[in-house]
């Protein structure tokens, strides 16, 4: 898909008057350009939103015909024993990833929360059908954790939705290359500080699974587990919404989405673009949720669960990785009033200007260790996936889902 057909288009921009009229209300449909095709939208020269279609058939047969068709690994440079993936053979998301992600959502689907009582009840709309579930990171509030109770509660189903958004991540890096090192970039900022520890694990009934929860929470990024690009991901289930946008991403930040299940309606329109989305299952949208206003057009039927993954603002505390001249990780260091010129020499790997200048103090140790998979595990991981046997959906409550200690059911992501 790399050599696909992407068309791009300009978009002009609707008045900001009459913007502010739709804010949370549902948008009409027609008065938008329904988008079908592989696009890439831009306004005002810069990128809004990239559409990727699915060819369903054709990614059952790369799924089938694994060792020809192998995509290239989005963590390390290709090597010579890894085929390289075939250009046009299928669509974004892979149809094993799609599945076991589906399955992972119809289990975890009975700890969804109501709509009506969620953060975002302001925009909500058919409040008393729609649920939705954050999972990954997330500031902490009066009675949940920086570490959502989602993921704590149902670690391994969670896990289920590591190989979807692979295929997000790398989507990106291969369809919009300068943008992904942008993206790295704003995630690395995504630090924890260094006295920061869980606080809720003693929820958690499940001792292997409280174990692997353990060994997480010495991650030193807020990063979704298996993941290097996104910190939260927020599960919804026929949920519609008015005309909104979301303000509290990283600064200049995408986020990616898609959509599972058996359903019709819930096209995602962005009046001021005056373009729609009506994704199917397979369907990736990469879209400024952040600065554009984004609703829903038309009732849903059926069942239909939207997977969005994104990069949360709140997460950034102020902490960075400091690096000597050499490129060596010395530790972290605070920004502050004063030593906000400096690090933003960090960024650019020379801390020791910092800790020469005195103006902050470096906080060792730091060691990072990528707590990403590569291609080849993530692969592994939905094989395993798929030898599961099915469960009830009562094996999705909280603190009650276990999985058999095999090579997956006991391994941590370091």
């Amino acid at each position: 898909m790399p050599n696909a057909t992407i068309e791009t288009s300009e978009v002009q921009p609707l008045p900001d008057d009459r913007l502010k009229s739709l804010e949370h209300q549902l948008l009409d449909l027609s008065k938008t350009r329904l988008i079908t095709q592989n696009t890439k939208i831009t306004c005002e020269g810069k990128l809004k939103a990239l559409f990727l279609k699915a060819d369903t058939v054709q990614a059952r047969l790369r799924d089938r015909v694994r060792p020809d068709n192998a995509r290239p690994d989005v963590t390390r440079p290709p090597v010579s024993h890894r085929p390289q993936y075939r250009s046009g053979l299928c669509g974004p998301i892979l149809d094993s990833h799609y599945r076991a992600a589906l399955g992972a959502l119809k289990l975890m689907k009975p700890s969804f929360n109501r709509a009506k009582a969620t953060l975002r009840e302001s925009v909500v709309k058919q409040r008393m059908l729609g649920r939705e579930l954050v999972l990954g990171w997330l500031y902490k509030a009066t009675l949940e954790d920086v570490l959502r109770a989602g993921t704590r509660d149902q670690f391994f189903l969670a896990m289920r939705l590591v190989p979807l958004i692979q295929d997000f991540q790398w989507a990106l890096q291969q369809h919009l290359p300068e943008y992904w090192q942008f993206h790295l970039a704003q995630a690395k900022k995504l630090v924890r500080p260094p006295d920061e520890k869980l606080e809720t694990l003693h929820r958690v009934a499940d001792p292997h699974q409280k174990r692997m929860l353990e060994v997480w929470d010495q991650t030193q990024y807020y990063h979704f587990m298996g993941v290097e690009a996104f910190s939260t991901l927020t599960l919804n289930h026929n949920i519609l919404f008015g005309a909104h946008a979301d303000r509290r991403n990283m600064p200049g930040t995408l986020g990616c989405l898609t959509a599972l299940g058996d359903y019709a309606g819930g096209a995602l329109c962005f009046p001021r673009l005056g373009v729609a989305f009506d994704l199917r299952p397979r369907d990736l949208l990469v879209a400024d949720t952040n600065e554009e206003f984004h609703g829903s057009s038309s009732l849903i039927v059926g069942d239909r669960y939207s997977v969005v993954a994104y990069l949360h603002g709140g997460l950034d505390k102020g902490w960075r990785p400091a690096y000597d001249k050499r490129g060596a990780l010395k530790g972290i260091a605070k920004i502050t009033d004063r030593n906000k010129h400096a690090l933003r020499r960090i960024d650019m790997r020379d801390g020791s200007q910092v800790a020469a200048a005195g103006n902050s103090e470096v906080t060792p140790p730091f060691t990072y260790t990528p707590n990403f998979l590569t291609r080849d595990e993530t692969d592994e991981l939905t094989t395993y996936f798929e030898t599961l046997p099915s469960m009830p959906a009562k094996t999705a409550l909280p603190g009650t889902f276990s999985v058999r200690k095999t090579k997956w059911g006991s391994r941590t992501l370091y």
